[in-house]
């Protein structure tokens, strides 16, 4: 009796095609719609990027260690705080292999975003049950939002990344699959380790987790407790790094002007928090023309997700709303959507602080597509019945779609918006540097002076473009020095300066006997972008400064109230903000002198007032400051040093008593700045009576 023989498959059929080659071709296409023109669009190389690289090097040269001496340090600072982390570590292979070069670094954050393309796609397949899951990875391509940032090599990328491989591996977990816990354990920590706001929203997630899940987790408590026991070990680095920066977080939080530092009350913090944690759930935010974010995190005017995907996105956001009391998955992509915010509230809603919402964006909207496609327009419409065709109008679309949006971008993009300047794209980067290194190769200059007033940041820029020998010949000097003083002069010693610095140029023209253009770097719109000038001062030239320089020193008057009286204020000249902004009680307002220092301030009543204590507001400063109060019982006078800090940028001057006060000399000298010809930050003067006023007499 012959056994029935079960057939043998072969090669072909053990490897699917019908399923792998829309998925291999669909991930390709993503990542080839990204290194694509990839100097050309975005049209900055942001300071932020240039730093992976540079603390990758720097990582490397230190051995391992961070800024006390740490093995494997847990985070990087990022210029002001600590908030790179994972990021520079994934640079170092990259660094090593290639050095600095753009594709390089933005390569490694493109290829990790094919992981976020990979989750989404495949919540497509293995929870929503969609055919043509494929489709997810070219629809998260073609929201404008990610299709921008992830030609970038800004950390959020690859923590939306991970972000959404640990979401869909939780997915798995609570489909049965409990293994999967330990992949979403790893995604989260990752995700936590990568960008700053992901610390409060990883944390957030994992409660809402835990609760909404809690029957289902003691079903797999011993699943559970080893991947409490993972996520322990995978804490560790953040304990030690509390340990070792322990004012991190408040020095963030300070220099992201969170209102969370601000002597508010809770009351006021906790109302600012839910408006904007409100506006980074706003449809209209990710959906409008218009959103309130800055023109280089923006594609033209197409909204952070695509108008055109709306639709689908409603649609899928309805219907998991419809499954969330029967289907886990439901419910987790609605926590994922509504926790996405809770980072970006602590600060500002911005789209980079809030891009985790677009992975649940990015579900629904492809189960809104999918369902469409494959279930309900064929019901009515019978040429989608026939098999193959559903496929090919979905590549036709997406890939459409995603061709269109990168034609447009390497074309017209580079003049959507025109602002190419510091408050703008911050636009030139490699075409500048690589301007001044052909200029170098010139036998004749001898220097090449290069403006920082067109980015954030042209130090790490200076560093990541330029060897060490062509740094010494590219100094980075400000075109107000240069007009203040006799640096350079000659045809041997260009100087690089933006429009603006043009334009002062012109206006200063009487210090120069001579100035010559050596070449114009246009913009992408064709306007003069970078000049490339040389010149020779005038003969007379240092007796102009010091007839500025004395103008500069004339004081100024104003009028205010103060403590509930007329006050006569006699200050030195700013050329930062108005003398009232240091009395409007808020912190966050600045003025500084235009060429003083030390700042000189005198304060006259026409009637005494009491005065127990001064607060100053000074920064990072370190500072002297004097104090000199006279009144009816006399002149009481004090010094006192700041060393500032961002957990210690006040200074508090307590008076021996509580004294009447006709006329407050205050005088702060900034001892990083020279004398007589610097300037001098405040944020903000409180004078204060704390002291009950004394009964008049009988």
């Amino acid at each position: 009796m012959n056994a029935r023989r079960k057939p043998r498959l072969g090669l072909r059929s053990r490897l699917r095609p019908r399923i792998a080659y829309p998925w291999v071709l669909a991930l390709l296409g993503y990542w080839a719609l990204r290194f694509v023109g990839l100097y050309h669009y975005p049209v900055y190389f942001f300071c932020d990027e240039a730093n992976q690289t540079l603390l990758a090097e720097q990582l490397l040269q230190r051995g391992f260690r961070g800024d006390q001496g740490e093995l494997l340090p847990t985070f990087f600072r990022n210029v002001y705080f600590y908030n790179l982390g994972v990021s520079v570590y994934l640079q170092i292979p990259a660094y090593v292999l290639f050095g600095k070069r753009i594709w390089a670094t933005r390569g490694v954050s493109i290829l990790v975003s094919g992981l976020a393309a990979w989750a989404v796609g495949r919540w497509a397949h293995a929870v929503d049950r969609h055919r043509h899951a494929w489709a997810g990875i070219l629809v998260l391509s073609a929201m404008p939002a990610w299709f921008l940032h992830s030609r970038t090599a800004f950390e959020v990328v690859e923590a939306v990344a991970f972000w959404a491989a640990s979401l869909y591996f939780y997915a798995r977990y609570r489909q049965g699959q409990a293994p999967a816990l330990y992949a979403a354990v790893l995604g989260a920590a990752l995700t936590f380790y990568t960008y700053s706001p992901a610390r409060a929203v990883v944390p957030a997630m994992a409660l809402g987790l835990l609760l909404l899940d809690a029957r289902y987790h003691w079903r797999h408590r011993t699943v559970v407790l080893r991947a409490l026991g993972l996520a322990a070990l995978l804490a560790l680095p953040y304990v030690r790094f509390a340990h070792l920066y322990p004012h991190s977080i408040h020095e963030h939080l300070y220099r992201l002007g969170s209102y969370w530092v601000e002597p508010l009350p809770l009351r006021d913090k906790l109302q600012r928090f839910g408006l904007r944690y409100l506006q980074g759930l706003d449809p209209r935010y990710w959906f409008g023309f218009h959103p309130r974010d800055l023109p280089r995190h923006q594609m033209d005017h197409w909204g952070h997700v695509g108008i055109w995907f709306a639709p689908f996105a409603l649609y899928g956001a309805l219907r998991a709303l419809r499954r969330a009391r029967s289907e886990p998955s439901a419910r987790l992509s609605w926590l994922a959507y509504g926790l996405a915010p809770v980072g970006a509230a602590l600060a500002d809603v911005a789209i980079t602080r809030v891009m985790f919402a677009l992975i649940p964006l990015a579900w629904w909207t492809t189960d809104g597509l999918l369902t469409l496609v494959e279930r309900d327009l064929p019901r009515a419409w019978t040429w989608l019945r026939v098999r193959g065709r559903q496929g090919r109008v979905l590549a036709f679309a997406l890939g459409g779609l995603n061709l269109g949006m990168l034609t447009l971008a390497l074309t017209v993009g580079p003049r959507w918006f025109t602002n190419y300047g510091l408050y703008g794209m911050q636009y030139g980067a490699p075409w500048v540097f690589w301007a001044i290194r052909d200029t170098l190769a010139d036998p004749n200059v001898a220097r090449v002076y290069l403006s920082p007033n067109w980015a954030n940041g042209v130090n790490l820029l200076h560093a990541y473009f330029l060897t060490p020998e062509e740094r010494a010949r590219v100094p980075i000097l400000g075109l107000g020095d240069a007009l203040q003083q006799r640096i350079f002069e000659g045809p041997h010693n260009l100087y690089v300066i933006t429009p603006e610095d043009w334009d002062t140029l012109q206006r200063e023209r009487r210090k120069f006997r001579h100035i010559e253009i050596a070449r114009i770097l246009p913009y992408p719109d064709g306007t003069p972008g970078f000049y490339f000038v040389w010149w020779e001062y005038a003969e007379d030239f240092e007796r102009m400064v010091e007839q500025e320089r004395a103008a500069l020193l004339e004081p100024q008057i104003a009028y205010l109230t103060l403590l509930g009286q007329p006050a006569t204020v006699e200050y030195a000249p700013l050329d930062m903000g108005q003398i009232a902004d240091a009395f409007d009680g808020n912190p966050n307002t600045l003025i500084r002198t235009a060429r003083a220092n030390p700042l000189r301030m005198r304060i006259q009543w026409d009637s005494p007032v009491w005065l127990t204590r001064v607060e100053l507001k000074l920064g990072g400063a370190e500072a002297l400051v004097h104090i000199r109060v006279e009144g009816p019982q006399g002149t009481y006078k004090t010094l006192a040093e700041h060393h500032g800090t961002p957990e210690n940028a006040w200074l508090r001057i307590d008076l021996p008593r509580r004294m009447p006060v006709q006329r407050l000399t205050l005088l702060i000298r900034d001892q990083f700045q020279l004398m007589d010809d610097g300037h001098v930050h405040l944020w903000e003067v409180q004078l204060q009576d704390t002291a009950t006023p004394s009964p008049p007499e009988p």
